[in-house]
């Protein structure tokens, strides 16, 4: 097997590991809820949604933390909680793609979508190509 092959193999089951991630931690937030949510559909969209920006909260302290921009509270935190609190906001949009589509073929698709206006956008600004 070629190394390209190789890359290729790998890639493929890190996508089905995330995937597989995505879809178990989806049924888990879906099943392990409050009674006062269990029958409220909408009320598990809406904290869905919400649990994601307040992800970003978290992401936005990280940053005031580690370049000091508030003069009371100074520097605290490290470059990697900033990175650590960005992973969050992405991995749990993908958890709030993944509630309402339940399918994880649907989910990588609305991810690639994304993934890939984002690639159109940078190449026709003369950064890789949109493929």
């Amino acid at each position: 097997m070629s190394t390209t092959e190789t890359t290729q193999k790998a890639a493929e089951r890190a996508l089905e590991r995330v995937l597989a991630i995505i879809h178990n931690v989806d049924e888990w937030l879906d099943s392990d809820v409050s009674a006062a949510y269990r029958e409220q559909p909408l009320g598990q969209d809406w904290a869905r949604v919400a649990k994601v920006a307040e992800e970003v909260g978290e992401a936005i302290d990280a940053l005031i933390g580690c370049t000091g921009q508030n003069p009371r509270k100074g520097y605290y935190g490290e470059p990697d909680d900033l990175l650590a609190e960005l992973a969050d906001v992405a991995v749990t949009g993908m958890f709030a793609i993944q509630h309402f589509t339940k399918d994880n073929a649907r989910t990588a698709e609305v991810i690639m979508a994304s993934l890939e206006k984002a690639a159109t956008r940078a190449a026709a600004a003369g950064y890789g190509d949109s493929r």
